[in-house]
């Protein structure tokens, strides 16, 4: 019985249920645009300065054990999207929670607006 149990602690670990978040900012090219003509500033300074870095700072702050990141990839070039792999559910909606609150530095707009997607994935042999 002994050995059985050690199989499906084994087995358990080769079979694991992973959390995906997917994250991309949307009108990345329109909302630079709009906040460059009240602003004055370069389109490339806003996508950069108000939109990618804040970004990608919370996600680098919110980094912790378990949590992996996945550049992702976009044919608008330039723009930031992730998908950042967790291993409980909780730790998604947490995720969400912080980057859907990341504001962006000027009076006339609130938060960086993001498109959010979650699933599961069943990720086979990933060493702990």
């Amino acid at each position: 019985m002994g050995q059985n149990s050690s199989f499906v602690k084994k087995r358990s670990k080769m079979n694991d249920k992973k959390y995906l978040v997917y994250v991309d900012i949307l009108g990345f090219e329109d909302l630079a645009r709009e906040i460059a003509k009240r602003t004055g500033f370069e389109e490339d300074v806003i996508r950069q300065n108000y939109l990618s870095d804040p970004l990608g700072k919370r996600i680098e702050e919110t980094k912790r054990d378990g949590i992996k990141i996945s550049k992702g990839i976009s044919e608008i070039e330039g723009s930031d999207n992730y998908v950042l792999i967790v291993d409980h559910i909780q730790t998604a909606f947490e995720l969400v929670g912080k980057l859907t609150t990341i504001r962006i530095p000027h009076k006339d707009y609130n938060f960086i607006p993001l498109e959010v997607g979650l699933g599961t994935k069943e990720i086979d042999g990933v060493p702990r």
